[in-house]
């Protein structure tokens, strides 16, 4: 279980793909989490569940993306934004098959926006951008 602890600003709007940062870990019973990125120590299949909470929309309808980028494919989730300058909270989960040693990383991406004016929320003591795993 790992989370956002800052804002990250500016990170995506006009097509930008940007990984999502988990800087903070509440749980990682093997070590498995490091620098954004799980490894995952045995064959199998894990439970990937994320949410991103997201500012800086100028208008609405701007289609937003979250991808779990593994070793063996990326699971996509897609999504509108209904209205412009609020918080918006995308949320995707997956099994993913994994191998010993293969990764994943989250990524968000947003487009339609003049420039990369969205914002991925982030604050040190509430997790509004979050990433949970586990080994089913």
């Amino acid at each position: 279980i790992a989370y956002n602890s800052a804002d990250d600003s500016n990170v995506t709007g006009n097509g930008a793909t940007s990984t999502v940062d988990f800087d903070t870990e509440l749980a990682d019973q093997n070590a498995d989490f490091t620098s954004d990125t799980f490894t995952a120590p045995v064959t199998g299949p894990y439970m990937v569940q994320v949410a991103i909470n997201a500012t800086g929309f100028t208008g609405g309808n701007r289609p937003r993306e979250i991808r779990i980028e593994t070793s063996n494919r990326t699971w996509g989730s897609n999504e509108l934004n209904d209205a412009s300058g609020e918080y918006v909270t995308a949320m995707s989960a997956a099994l993913v098959d994994m191998d010993a040693g293969d990764t994943f990383t989250v990524t968000f991406r947003v487009r339609d926006e003049s420039s990369n004016v969205i914002d991925i929320e982030g604050t040190s003591t509430s997790p509004y951008t979050w990433l949970s795993v586990r080994l089913v």
